[in-house]
C-alpha cells in the first residue's frame, strides 16, 4: 500500500482553438481540472505565432494560432504542454520560438520541442505534493530530418521516424536514443510520463509499433505513455502494471470534421510512481468542452467505446462512482 505524499495530475489530449474569446472553450472544464488535480498536460497541437513560412503543401491542414489564444492553456491551469506533433512545424521555426517564448512569459513549460536538439530532447520537472514528476514528448508521424527535426543548432522537434512505406517500421538509431533517454531520465523523478505522438489519423486502430514502443518505455521506466495525434479515442492498454493511453482524441479543437469525444486520464502518483489511474469522458457540444459523467447521458457511450477498445488490447476498465479506472495499485504490497 502507497504510504506518504501522492500527486494527482490530468493529462488531456490535442488543444487548438482559433477564436475570440479561447477561454471560453474551457470554461465549463476549467473547475473539474482545477479541483480534481494538482498538475495538468495537454498536446498544444498548434503555434501560436503571426510569424513564419507555410512549410505544407496543403494549407487546410496547417495550424497556427494567434497568440491571443494560449488563454485556453491559462484559463485550464495547464502546467506543462507538449509540442512535438506534425503541426508543430507547419510555418517553420519563426512560429516555434514565438510559441515557446510566450509559453515561458505564462510560466507554462514544454516538451519534446526548442531551440535545438538538447531543448527538444529535455525532460521537464514538476513536483507536487513532494512528489517529482518528469515529462518527455516525442513526435512519430514524420519520416525525414528534413526541416522539422531539431539539431544541434537548429530549432525543431524530438523525433522518431517511423516510414509512410512500411508503417510498422520505427528508426532504430532514434529508437534508441529515446530508450536510452527515459533510461537515463528515469531515476531523476518519481515518476514518469511520456507523451508519444503517433498512430493513424482518424483511426481507433492501434498501429502495432504503438503497442511495441509503448511497452520498451515501460520497459526502460515510463509509468505512463500517453499519446495523440488521432483525433479519436484508442484503447487504453495495461502493461507490467503501468499504462498505455494510445489515443486520447481531440480535447479541444476548433474542427467541425473531427469527432468531439475524449477524456482526460487521471494519475494518482507516489515516490514508487503510479499508484492508480483513471478515465473521465469529455464531448465538445455548443463551442465548449464538458467533462460527463461515465455512466449517463452523454458520457455513457464513450466509455462503452473505451472499454470495447481496451478489451481488445486484454485492459478491462471498471465505472467506480465519476471514474472509470484503469488501474489501482494502492493496495499492492
Amino acid at each position: 500500500m502507497a504510504s506518504g505524499p501522492t500527486a494527482e495530475i490530468g493529462l488531456v489530449g490535442d488543444v487548438y482553438v482559433e477564436r475570440e474569446d479561447p477561454a471560453g472553450a474551457i470554461r465549463a472544464a476549467a473547475p473539474y481540472l482545477a479541483e480534481r488535480f494538482d498538475l495538468r498536460f495537454a498536446n498544444l497541437e498548434t503555434t501560436f505565432s503571426t510569424r513564419g513560412k507555410l512549410k505544407r503543401s496543403f494549407p487546410w491542414a496547417s495550424l497556427r494560432a494567434n497568440p491571443h489564444n494560449v488563454a485556453v492553456l491559462t484559463a485550464g491551469k495547464f502546467d506543462v504542454v507538449s509540442i512535438a506533433n506534425n503541426h508543430t512545424m507547419d510555418y517553420g521555426p519563426d512560429a516555434l520560438m514565438d510559441t515557446v517564448a510566450l509559453l515561458d512569459q505564462h510560466g507554462i513549460r514544454y516538451v519534446g520541442a526548442g531551440a535545438n536538439w538538447n531543448r527538444a530532447w529535455k525532460m521537464e520537472v514538476l513536483e507536487a505534493h513532494g512528489v517529482r514528476v518528469g515529462f518527455l514528448a516525442v513526435e512519430a508521424t514524420q519520416w525525414t530530418w528534413i526541416e522539422h527535426d531539431a539539431m544541434p543548432d537548429r530549432p525543431g522537434m524530438a523525433a522518431v521516424f517511423v516510414s509512410p512505406f512500411f508503417p510498422d517500421h520505427v528508426d532504430g538509431y532514434r529508437l534508441r536514443h529515446l530508450l536510452e533517454t527515459v533510461e537515463r531520465c528515469r531515476p531523476q523523478v518519481d515518476a514518469l510520463v511520456v507523451s508519444m505522438h503517433w498512430g493513424m489519423s482518424v483511426s481507433q486502430q492501434v498501429c502495432t509499433y504503438q503497442s511495441f514502443v509503448g511497452r520498451q518505455l515501460i520497459d526502460r521506466g515510463a509509468d505512463v505513455v500517453v499519446g495523440t495525434h488521432p483525433h479519436t479515442l484508442q484503447g487504453v492498454e495495461v502493461y507490467r502494471r503501468r499504462v498505455i493511453c494510445h489515443s486520447l482524441g481531440n480535447f479541444v479543437f476548433d474542427s467541425l470534421l473531427l469527432p468531439p469525444e475524449s477524456a482526460v486520464v487521471g494519475c494518482t502518483f507516489s515516490k514508487r510512481g503510479l499508484e492508480r489511474a483513471f478515465l473521465r469522458p469529455t464531448t465538445q457540444a455548443d463551442g465548449q468542452v464538458h467533462v460527463l459523467s461515465p455512466s449517463e447521458g452523454r458520457g455513457r457511450p464513450i466509455v462503452e467505446t473505451l472499454q470495447r477498445l481496451s478489451a481488445d488490447l486484454d485492459t478491462y476498465l471498471k465505472v467506480d462512482g465519476d471514474e472509470l479506472v484503469i488501474i489501482d495499485r494502492r493496495g499492492d504490497e
